[in-house]
């Protein structure tokens, strides 16, 4: 009923917006959406209310309206904050200019699904396009700083005109997605606990160590950090040290028929990452000439972009920034020398480490 409510002004124009940084992301949210709604309501989703897109196609979706000109990411001369000052300037243009074509295309409310992807630009630019009834946009952000592969900064939410404070915020206190050995185990690795250079990891602002100490959420024993909040039990992830990348192929090929053929794990619940495409270009190429050996098809996420992951009876190879947003029950990372040390590599170690749900296996 409160979904029925939620839409009952569909007919009279509500818009809402979901956007991602990632656009393999896209078609895995959407079904989730209509898939919450469903069983919520018993109906389908009415169309035309609820919009999800990629940051970029966004971008150029609106500039297709009239409502900016579109700026290409990799424009020279150009980061990804002169873009956001230039549509931002665009906007404040239309909105001032051409009230009818910002009242057309405006949002009612927009989530931000892994928040942490955005600049803070991005964000002001993403509040200016939510109509204003209120005092505050009905902006929605949802954000983990241990998943931050870009390295951005925490925004100054005040300054975006969001109040976070007291019941505005809700910090989650639990991991449901890993098992405690999988979350542990990489977040060890994101912090360095056993680091010989100290400069390269996280300081306890990244993740809000301090936070998770004081709620008991996290312990540390001789320099180790027990993580509490992870209830699920489960294997510890299994390390494997190949001599060449043939030979990690090889291992690779013989993991994945183990859990296919042995194992009987389905190969939507499989998902093979990497640091670099180029890797898993030629980890492809590697196990498609091993078909005959009963293998499944393989989906090369980056190749087919707007295909979601884990599609039944396809096995999934994808980088890691590819896969942002997703999980798997069973996870292969290859290649871990690809990573570097710094905080932002170790951040995005983290996040491949974190997409396995049940079983993680690190080459």
């Amino acid at each position: 009923e409160r979904g029925h409510a939620l839409f009952s002004e569909a007919s009279a124009g509500l818009k809402i917006l979901v956007v991602c940084f990632n656009r393999t992301l896209v078609p895995f949210v959407e079904k989730k959406i209509a898939t919450s709604y469903l069983q919520r309501t018993g109906a389908t989703l009415p169309n035309g209310v609820v919009h999800v897109m990629a940051f970029n196609r966004l971008m150029w979706h609106l500039a297709d309206k009239g409502v900016w000109r579109y700026q290409k990411v990799f424009e020279k001369g150009k980061n990804d904050r002169d873009r956001a000052a230039q549509y931002q300037a665009d906007l404040s243009y239309v909105k001032k200019n051409d009230t009818p074509t910002f009242d057309a295309h405006a949002y009612d409310a927009i989530y931000c699904d892994e928040g942490q992807d955005f600049l803070e630009e991005e964000f002001k630019l993403l509040s200016q396009l939510v109509r204003r009834d209120q005092s505050e946009p009905s902006l929605f952000v949802f954000y983990d700083d241990a998943q931050n592969l870009y390295g951005r900064t925490r925004p100054n939410w005040q300054s975006l005109g969001l109040n976070v404070v007291g019941q505005r915020s809700h910090i989650m206190t639990e991991c449901f997605r890993n098992t405690r050995q999988i979350v542990e185990v990489a977040f060890n690795v994101l912090y360095g606990s056993f680091a010989e250079n100290k400069s390269k990891i996280p300081t306890r602002a990244f993740g809000d160590v301090s936070s998770l100490l004081e709620k008991g959420l996290l312990t540390e024993r001789d320099g180790y950090k027990q993580v509490h909040f992870a209830r699920r039990e489960g294997s510890r992830p299994i390390a494997n040290v190949a001599p060449s990348e043939e030979a990690e192929n090889q291992y690779v090929l013989q993991r994945l028929r183990w859990l296919v053929k042995e194992q009987e794990v389905r190969p939507e619940d499989i998902l093979v990452l990497g640091f670099k495409k180029e890797r898993i270009e030629r980890l492809a190429a590697f196990l498609r000439g091993k078909t005959e050996n009963g293998l499944p098809e393989i989906h090369v996420a980056f190749k087919e972009k707007d295909d979601i992951l884990g599609q039944r009876h396809r096995l999934t190879l994808s980088t890691v920034a590819s896969a942002k947003g997703y999980d798997a029950y069973c996870v292969l990372l290859v290649s871990a020398q690809d990573f570097k040390v710094d905080v932002d590599s170790r951040a995005t170690f983290y996040g491949a480490c974190t997409r396995a749900i049940e079983h993680l296996e690190v080459s």
